[in-house]
C-alpha cells in the first residue's frame, strides 16, 4: 500500500479550481484505496472551522472591507508584499506547522501550491518521503502570481523569486501539471529541472447523465454562460465588452449568465449598467451549477490564463459547446469549429464570433454532443484516479 499525504492551505469547501479538485479527489479516498493507494488529503480544513468569508450568493455589502484593502495594498509594492504575507504565506507556513506536528509517516507528500511545498522544505531538512509539486497554470511558476500581484514584478524583487523557485525545484522529486501544454511549457522555461521528472495528469470528473433543458422553440435568443471567480485573469469584462460591441439588436439576441463572485463585480456590473442591451445576470457563487449550465446554449470562459479549468469540464459534462481561449490546456479540450471555439483572450474576436454564430445558424446542439463525448473520451474522474495511481506507484 503506497501512503500519500496531499497537504494543502485552502479549504476545500472554497469556491475555486484548486479546492474543487481536491475535494473531488477526497471524495474518490476509496477508489485509491482499491488500487493499493493509501491516500489523506490534509487541508485548512481539519484545524480550522471552515471561513464564512466564503458566503454562498451575494454578500450583502457590495464590496467588503476585505476587498477595499486587497484594492488599496495593491496600488504599491510594499503593500502587495504585506498582502501577499497576510492573505497567503501565513497560511502556507500555518498548515505546514500543524501538518508536522502529527509525525506522519508516509511515501509521498503531495502539494498543489509552490508557497505551502517551499514552507515544508524549507521545515524538513532531512526526508525520507518523496516530494510531489503540481501547478493549476499554463507552466509558468509565477505567470498567475504576477497577474495577480502585478507589482510583485519588479527588479530588485526578482532575485528573491529565483531563489525560490531554485531552491524548490532543486528539492522536488517529480513537478506535475493539469495538461501536456504546460508541462512543455514549463520544460522550456525552466530547462535546468530534468524534463523526465514531470508529468501530467487531466483533471477529471464523475460521469453523469442529465436531461438538458429543452429551448423554447419560439425563442432566438442564445444563452450564454460563464463560471468562474469573477476577477481580471477570467477576463468577464471582455465578455461584456464584446456583447456591447454588437449591434443594439444583435445585443439583444444574446443572454449571458455569469455564476461566481469577486473583486471585479461591482465594476462588471457598473458597466452592464450603462452599455449593455443583452441581458446578464449576476447568480454569485453556488454548490452545485448544473442547473444553470443545463439551462444554457454556449459555455464562455474568456481567461487570459488557465490551467485546466474545472468549469469548462462541467460544461462539456452537460453537452454544452464552448468558447474559449488559446491558453495552457485550455486546447486540449477543445475541437475548434467541433465541440466549441478557440480564441486569443480579445473581446474584438469574441465580439466576430457572436456575429458568424447568428449569422450561420450553427448547430450548438451537435456541438455539445461532442464536447461530451470529449469529456467521456479523455476528462473521467475514473481515468484520472487510473492516472494518479500508476504515477504514486511508479514513485
Amino acid at each position: 500500500m503506497k501512503k500519500v499525504d496531499i497537504v494543502y492551505s485552502g479549504w476545500l469547501e472554497a469556491p475555486n479550481g484548486a479546492s474543487r479538485f481536491l475535494s473531488g479527489l477526497k471524495l474518490s479516498i476509496d477508489r485509491f484505496s482499491d488500487l493499493n493507494v493509501d491516500m489523506n488529503i490534509i487541508s485548512k480544513g481539519d484545524y480550522k472551522e471552515w471561513s464564512t468569508d466564503y458566503k454562498l450568493g451575494r454578500v450583502k455589502n457590495k464590496e467588503t472591507l476585505r476587498a477595499r484593502i486587497f484594492s488599496i495594498a495593491k496600488r504599491t509594492t510594499i503593500g502587495s508584499l504585506l498582502l501577499l504575507y497576510i492573505l497567503y504565506l501565513k497560511n502556507h507556513v500555518y498548515i505546514v506547522n500543524k501538518y508536522k506536528k502529527e509525525n506522519r509517516v508516509v511515501d509521498i507528500v503531495y502539494f498543489h501550491e509552490f508557497f505551502t511545498c517551499y514552507a515544508y522544505l524549507k521545515r524538513e531538512k532531512q526526508r525520507k518521503e518523496a516530494i510531489l509539486l503540481s501547478f493549476h497554470s499554463s507552466g509558468d511558476i509565477w505567470g498567475m502570481f504576477f497577474e495577480a500581484f502585478p507589482l510583485l514584478n519588479v527588479a530588485w524583487l526578482r532575485p528573491l523569486f529565483r531563489y525560490l523557485e531554485r531552491y524548490t525545484l532543486s528539492h522536488v522529486d517529480r513537478v506535475g501539471f493539469v495538461a501536456d501544454y504546460p508541462r512543455r511549457k514549463f520544460g522550456e522555461l525552466y530547462s535546468d529541472f530534468p524534463f523526465d521528472k514531470t508529468f501530467f495528469v487531466y483533471n477529471g470528473l464523475e460521469t453523469k447523465s442529465f436531461i438538458k433543458k429543452e429551448r423554447d422553440i419560439g425563442s432566438s435568443i442564445i444563452r450564454l454562460i460563464c463560471v468562474g471567480t469573477l476577477c481580471e485573469r477570467k477576463n468577464q469584462m471582455g465578455i461584456l465588452q464584446a456583447l456591447a460591441s454588437l449591434p443594439n439588436d444583435l445585443q439583444k439576441r444574446y443572454s449571458l449568465t455569469l455564476v461566481g463572485d469577486g473583486n471585479v463585480r461591482n465594476e462588471l456590473e457598473n458597466f452592464c449598467s450603462k452599455n449593455m442591451h443583452t441581458e446578464v445576470k449576476f447568480v454569485g457563487s453556488v454548490i452545485d451549477v448544473t442547473p444553470y449550465l443545463l439551462n444554457a446554449d454556449i459555455f464562455i470562459l474568456l481567461s487570459k490564463d488557465e490551467g485546466l479549468p474545472i468549469s469548462i469540464l462541467e460544461a462539456m459534462r452537460c453537452s454544452l459547446p464552448i468558447i474559449s481561449t488559446q491558453v495552457a490546456g485550455i486546447p486540449e479540450m477543445i475541437e475548434d469549429e467541433k465541440s466549441g471555439y478557440l480564441i486569443s483572450p480579445d473581446y474584438q474576436r469574441l465580439s466576430l464570433l457572436l456575429v458568424d454564430l447568428l449569422e450561420n445558424n450553427v448547430d450548438l446542439i451537435k456541438m455539445g454532443e461532442r464536447a461530451k463525448k470529449l469529456f467521456e473520451q479523455k476528462f473521467t474522474k475514473e481515468k484520472m484516479i487510473l492516472a494518479y495511481s500508476n504515477l504514486f506507484h511508479s514513485i
